[in-house]
């Protein structure tokens, strides 16, 4: 799932969020895996990936064409993603056609190559400059 809005919250305890549409044909599932307190991958995705983003968002069949690992034993990380968090949700929340959903990071990896960050921005997929 592609998401458009994520935020840094806090770093002690350290706390990310985003932001889901409940029309989301992944969200369900997703939900449901964090409702029993499962884990789930965060990748951060950079230029390397600039061509990818709409099939990761795409059909179901086509969104693991890239390759992939699991940190632990259920959270889904993408190869050559610039950075990744994996956390387990303190809350989800509706807000309006969106579930707000906190994750408390369980660990967390920075790559450190020089890419630049991909951002979405006026319905486009951009970079940072």
């Amino acid at each position: 799932m592609v998401v458009g809005s994520f935020v840094g919250i806090s770093i002690e305890p350290a706390l990310v969020g985003f932001y889901t549409q409940h029309c989301s044909g992944t969200w369900p599932a997703l939900k449901k895996h964090l409702d029993r307190g499962g884990e789930i991958g965060v990748s951060v995705l950079g230029i390397n990936f600039h061509g990818d983003v709409y099939s990761l968002a795409g059909p179901q069949e086509k969104r693991f064409d890239r390759n992939w690992n699991l940190a632990g034993d259920e959270a889904i990380i993408l190869d050559g993603a610039d950075s990744f968090i994996v956390g387990r949700a303190d809350l989800i929340a509706e807000a309006g056609d969106h579930d707000y959903v906190q994750l408390s990071v369980e660990r967390s990896f920075v790559g450190l190559n020089d890419s630049q960050a991909l951002v979405f921005h006026d319905s486009r997929i951009g970079l940072v400059t």
